[in-house]
């Protein structure tokens, strides 16, 4: 998949498009459910608020933000992994040149001979400038064409590096070899980060599930039993306080903000942007999704904490 750079034009009609999405699937899901505005909102007495309780339009919110977020975390991931493609074979790519300078080739002739090599994009990209050099283009010209539409700052680098080389006469092999140890270095301590790094992004999804196990433990060990004696024991002060709704819905939307947070900062900490973190809040909230449509109506339904 090709990158798509997003412009501040383009972000906005991508925001527009996903709130578009929410809309439309939370629209069908509630249609689909019979929703009705009456199933969805429970008084709250003692706290003197309505709160939204009704199991289906919970998880009707986390179906369509999921839904929602996916346009901007598969542009996102893709475009990561673009990036990833070049920045790995960088180092290859200036070795490459520096050798075809040493062996006697002009800078031109090198990224003409260096892009039949394969290197994935940035062969792509090095054809593409060979190509409008042999039509009569210069060869910065080239290269700015080329490079300098891609809003990525490895490539920026790159096309000030190749127009520097060009221009430094008989000190071109120096400039691209450089380069090429400098970029391997670069592409080392960016890995060596990122494998550092996995276990605290792991650490956020850990944090997540012990939540969610902690809520359905007080909900079936506290709660539930505590509204049970409320019923049969009726205790003035715990009076409008024992809704069992009430409580899942905070354990949902507490684990749903925890989900989104959490999943930014887990890009943040990963790629460096927050930005790559859409996939990670889908992914999250994706865990809160499973827990109560799934594993919470299992563990009701088999009693695991109240030992029936």
């Amino acid at each position: 998949m090709p990158y798509i750079h997003l412009t501040k034009s383009r972000k906005l009609i991508l925001a527009g498009f996903s709130i578009a999405i929410w809309f439309l699937s939370f629209t069908t899901y509630a249609i689909i459910t019979s929703l009705t505005p009456e199933d969805i909102f429970y008084y709250v007495p003692r706290a003197g608020i309505y709160f939204p309780t009704s199991e289906k339009f919970n998880i009707g919110v986390l179906i369509a933000t999921i839904l929602a977020l996916l346009p901007v975390a598969i542009i996102n991931y893709f475009n990561d992994k673009y990036i990833d493609e070049i920045e790995r074979t960088l180092p290859d790519v200036f070795k490459a040149l520096a050798e075809s300078i040493q062996a006697g080739l002009s800078l031109p002739h090198a990224v003409k001979e260096t892009s039949v090599r394969g290197y994935g994009v940035l062969g792509k990209l090095l054809k593409a400038i060979a190509t409008r050099t042999a039509l009569g283009l210069s060869f910065e010209s080239a290269v700015d064409a080329v490079l300098g539409r891609y809003e990525i700052p490895s490539l920026k680098r790159s096309a000030k590096i190749l127009k520097i080389a060009y221009e430094s006469g008989g000190r071109t092999f120096e400039v691209l070899d450089t380069a090429a140890k400098v970029y391997g270095l670069l592409w080392s301590y960016t890995y060596e980060r990122r494998t550092s790094v996995r276990q605290y992004v792991l650490t956020i999804y850990a944090s997540l599930l012990i939540f969610l196990v902690i809520g359905v433990v007080l909900i079936e060990v506290f709660f539930i039993p505590l509204a049970t004696l409320q019923k049969s024991q009726p205790i003035h002060i715990f009076r409008g306080l024992m809704e069992i709704p009430v409580y899942k819905a905070v354990i949902l939307y507490t684990a749903f903000i925890e989900a989104i947070f959490g999943g930014l900062i887990a890009g943040k900490m990963d790629r460096g942007s927050v930005k790559s973190g859409a996939l990670h809040v889908i992914l999250q909230i994706a865990m809160v999704l499973v827990f109560f449509l799934f594993i919470m109506p299992a563990i009701e339904g088999t009693g695991l904490f109240s030992g029936t």
